[in-house]
């Protein structure tokens, strides 16, 4: 690693960003083609091993300088989920727009792991868990259009959500 010669290559170091995220430890999202960010229990638990094994060294002519530890700027996450932002995120879903559009036929199940932001592997469970928090605000917001797209869902993917 760059500052820390004595430490894992790169293969141990990729493999441990996949560790860091959601399924394993959550200490860190990925976002394809932008990278992968720490979220806040990774930045604690960085500033914890920064301050363990002291900033990095860079390998310049002395190999003794010391790297400037940069800390980014991080805005308020959003804690609480609103109806409004699931039902616009359902809408805005490729899914949906296959439904909209009368290309339903083309719907895929990893269209409907787009959407609930889950994994193939993720059990069944959680990705009905998901889908029924899509129920719960199409519901509130009384969104008959959601509700009955929801309702495709459950009667297209029926055999997927159980599996």
């Amino acid at each position: 690693m760059v500052g820390w010669p004595q430490f894992p290559d790169a293969n141990r170091t990729n493999r441990s960003i996949l560790q860091m995220r959601p399924k394993w430890r959550n200490l860190a999202t990925s976002v394809t083609g932008k990278g992968v960010f720490l979220n806040e229990q990774g930045i604690t638990e960085a500033k914890a091993i920064l301050s363990k094994l002291g900033p990095p060294k860079s390998r310049g002519a002395s190999g003794n300088e010391t790297l400037p530890v940069i800390e980014a700027e991080r805005g308020k996450i959003k804690r609480t989920i609103h109806a409004e932002d699931l039902v616009t995120k359902l809408k805005k879903s490729r899914l949906f727009r296959l439904y909209t559009e009368s290309n339903w036929q083309d719907a895929e199940a990893i269209d409907l792991l787009g959407l609930l932001s889950v994994y193939d592997h993720t059990v069944s469970k959680e990705k009905r868990r998901r889908l029924n928090e899509f129920k719960i605000a199409a519901k509130e917001l009384e969104d008959v259009e959601a509700l009955d797209f929801i309702t495709a869902i459950e009667n297209s993917f029926r055999a997927y959500l159980s599996k």
